[in-house]
């Protein structure tokens, strides 16, 4: 602990609460694109602000950062050792709450550089405080004057808000015009809404953007996007892109959504990270996403087995299979001339069962773990089960869709298939058998042959897709490959519901309840895989340890708004590390992490540079 005397090294504030500061930047282009509580401290950032972030607790964050930081051993990191000499900073309250506000739409500079518009945002950090003297005297401020300057790497300006907090910027004169004034709490609570609020009471770092106010900048950046995608479509020979989808997505959020939401959560086990959005009420897509789901209740219907990916979906609400029917026009209105049949035909199948009660509930798949790797087929021990009461409508409408769809082009490929109804006895129950091959139908395509090169990879050797369907008294279950006892494997785990699901409720717990989808990553089953193929090619051999734990990613829209959650797990990031440095090390390199280690004393014997 410092004494009361001695001076806080000021060069932490190079860009102070740097952590903030970066992850405003983190926000920023994800707009471009796309605490235990609301943090207090926003009731002192304008309710107006273009974008605001916020800390519950000061000690809370600190405890959960440094302990995500010792996991990840990551103890010699600058942004440690700054956060540390901020939490030890004379005056400031280690237990309060703190703020960073950009009061206005960040503008880029004439140099049109990356960044440069964030560089020079009207930013403002609430800093609170027990003691605002000391705070800016342990700064090497002076506290007698109404607008401290603090010098350092880059000069901060501070002055005295009441209340217990002060308000610094890089800008005196912003620091002179901001009042600081309280009252704001509840229009942010009001503005994050159900959702955002959720996330903020999980999260150790919650930011927030006022998206109607960066509509513009965002606009700007849909535009950029679609000129970039019609960029490359020149460079390739007229094959561009096909942004739509993302443009109708983007361009729709933009229209209904009141704020964008991150939420940060830090932990020795795991890192999490939110990514919402509370949408206006009233909206087209407040009224979609209000629905609960139970995506985790359908992975107990496939087998629980070593996966390298598992997804689910639940489906069975109105405003799910409204979504879902959108997607499918969409798709149909983007296709080329010439596969409009093809997709229409695709999409009707999904329409048709859609538009039954309970036609189609939900969806589970996993791309199941193969110990002979990529040689195998990346597919080859893929499971998926449709939840459907209408079992026999579902079968009858893929095989009409797969035999209409013999012969047809899309994407420059050429599609040959075959679907056997009741071709296959698998412990009495009759499974259809399917196929579908892939070739290009233009040889001169780059992208098409480029597919059929990858085919291999994907499909194994039998150079095609392949499986069986077959249907159960609680929906269809598919198997990827045309082998009766994995099927009959498959069917066990559909009708005993005791899969893949209940592996996973430990982990599970950190997903936000009540969700539509969710995703699983079996982090050693991959890194298995990959390094194998690895070796087959010469490479290093590596693996995972046995115990490596999952990544994990899931999504709800329920009470207006829509909320994605990634959550992973330090032991996958280490784990990654030491196999980089592994690769590294066998291939003739130096350690790829040396640049991060501890810094050397330089020789004239003053402090290390950072």
């Amino acid at each position: 602990m410092l004494t009361a005397t001695r001076r806080t090294d000021s060069r932490v504030f190079s860009r102070p609460a740097g952590l903030m500061a970066a992850a405003f930047v983190a926000l920023a282009g994800l707009c471009a694109v796309a605490g235990a509580a609301v943090p207090s401290a926003l009731d002192r950032v304008p309710a107006d602000a273009a974008m605001a972030g916020g800390v519950a607790n000061l000690t809370t964050f600190h405890n959960n950062f440094n302990a995500m930081g010792s996991a990840l051993k990551l103890e010699s990191l600058d942004a440690l050792k700054k956060m540390d000499a901020l939490f030890q900073a004379q005056g400031i309250k280690k237990d309060g709450s703190a703020a960073v506000a950009i009061l206005e739409v960040p503008q880029d500079g004439g140099d049109g550089m990356p960044g440069e518009g964030m560089r020079n945002a009207p930013m403002v950090i609430i800093v609170p405080v027990t003691d605002y003297k000391a705070f800016v005297t342990g700064l090497g401020g002076d506290a007698a004057s109404p607008i401290a300057e603090l010098k350092g790497q880059q000069t901060m300006f501070a002055k005295d808000i009441g209340g217990g907090y002060a308000a610094l910027s890089p800008k005196r004169e912003l620091t002179e015009s901001f009042e600081g004034k309280g009252g704001n709490l509840e229009a942010h609570t009001k503005a994050l809404g159900a959702v955002g609020t959720r996330v903020a009471d999980k999260s150790d770092v919650v930011l927030v953007a006022n998206v109607s106010k960066l509509a513009p900048k965002i606009k700007d950046g849909i535009k950029d996007m679609k000129e970039q995608a019609e960029m490359v479509g020149q460079m390739g020979g007229g094959n561009a892109p096909n942004t739509k989808i993302l443009e109708i997505i983007a361009e729709n959020w933009v229209r209904d959504a009141q704020t964008g939401v991150i939420g940060l959560n830090f932990s020795a086990e795991n890192i999490s990270i939110d990514v919402a959005s509370q949408f206006k009420p009233g909206s087209e897509l407040a009224g979609l996403f209000n629905s609960d789901g139970n995506s985790a209740g359908l992975l107990n219907s496939v087998p629980n087995k070593p996966f390298l990916f598992a997804i689910a979906m639940d489906t069975s609400s109105a405003s799910m299979k409204k979504m879902l029917k959108g997607m499918f026009d969409t798709s149909k209105d983007m296709a080329k001339p010439g596969e409009k049949n093809a997709v229409a035909e695709a999409s009707g199948m999904w329409e048709a069962l859609l538009a039954k009660p309970e036609g189609f509930d939900g969806a589970a798949f996993t791309v199941g773990y193969s110990p002979a790797g990529l040689s195998a087929g990346l597919l080859s021990q893929t499971v998926g089960f449709i939840k459907t009461n209408k079992s026999s409508d579902y079968l009858k409408l893929t095989g009409d869709v797969m035999t209409k769809m013999n012969g047809t082009k899309v994407d420059g490929m050429q599609y040959t298939t075959e679907y056997k109804a009741a071709a296959v006895d698998v412990s009495g129950v009759k499974a259809d058998s399917w196929s579908m091959a892939m070739t290009p139908s233009d040889p001169n395509d780059p992208m098409a042959m480029q597919v059929q090169m990858m085919m291999g990879f994907i499909t194994g050797p039998a150079g095609k897709f392949q499986g069986l369907s077959a249907p159960t008294d609680k929906g269809v279950v598919m198997t990827y490959g045309q082998y009766a006892p994995f099927m009959d494997e498959a069917l066990k785990a559909a009708k005993n519901g005791e899969g893949l699901g209940k592996s996973l409720a430990e982990a599970s717990k950190l997903l936000p309840a009540n969700r539509n989808f969710e995703m699983w990553i079996g982090s050693k089953s991959l890194i298995d895989t990959l390094g194998g193929f690895a070796a087959m090619m010469g490479g290093p051999a590596v693996s995972a340890p046995a115990d490596l734990p999952p990544v994990a990613m899931a999504a709800t829209g329920d009470a207006s708004g829509a909320q994605l959650r990634i959550v992973v797990p330090t032991k996958v990031i280490t784990t990654v590390q030491e196999i980089g440095k592994k690769v590294q090390s066998e291939m003739g390199g130096g350690d790829p992490m040396d640049d991060q280690g501890a810094p050397e004393e330089k020789k004239d014997g003053g402090k290390p540079k950072f």
